[in-house]
């Protein structure tokens, strides 16, 4: 997933095999190799811990989870954070149009919402149909959406609603409906004194 400065990362392990005497601890190890404690939770007898930390810079974040007991080990997760340039209204109006606007389970960083209005003329309705189908191409993704938005259990027709949301969005920038794409007037070439051919060229 991608995140920003600021954005909060929620952090998940699943320990196999796991019983009574299985914990975990983590840390996280920041851009300029600062380490901080995090306080890993389970709720189903120690098979899946979770933790968030929230990410104070950019660069690559290592998170380190160590198990004790059944299951004992010790592995990896890595995040790499986006510098986080301001938000222009252009890329708030994006993600609110795909239903993108939690800090803290974002599907895309700041900058790749600004790679899609880059390459969509800056038109807000068809960078977010391009992020749509993005995202439904992305079964991590889609799965998600299913887990963070209570949506559906079909990943494939969660995809479908996402392509036809995208289809939508595509068809009203095509009527001229993009903030970006129409000012509301249409331009048309001038002709002096339509009505009177012999002034045409005073």
């Amino acid at each position: 997933m991608a995140y920003d400065v600021e954005d909060t990362a929620a952090l998940q392990l699943t320990v196999t095999p796991f019983d009574g005497t299985t914990a975990v601890t983590a840390q996280a190890t920041t851009p300029s190799g600062d380490t901080i404690a995090l306080v890993p939770a389970t709720d189903d007898d120690g098979a899946t811990w979770t933790t968030q930390v929230t990410l104070t810079a950019a660069g690559q974040w290592t998170i380190k989870w160590t198990v004790t007991g059944t299951g004992a080990n010790v592995q990896y997760d890595t995040i790499q954070v986006d510098p986080s340039p301001p938000a222009s209204a252009e890329q708030r109006r994006t993600r609110l149009l795909i239903n993108d606007t939690d800090p803290a389970n974002r599907f895309f960083s700041t900058l790749e919402i600004d790679d899609f209005l880059a390459m969509n003329g800056a038109s807000v309705r068809r960078a977010a149909a391009q992020a749509l189908e993005t995202m439904a191409a992305n079964e991590a993704m889609v799965s998600k959406k299913i887990r963070t938005q209570d949506l559906s259990t079909d990943g494939p027709a969660v995809a479908k609603e996402l392509r036809e949301l995208a289809a939508e969005l595509r068809r009203q920038a095509a009527d001229g409906d993009d903030d970006a794409d129409s000012t509301g007037f249409e331009i048309a070439e001038f002709e002096p004194y339509p009505s009177r051919p012999e002034l045409a060229g005073y």
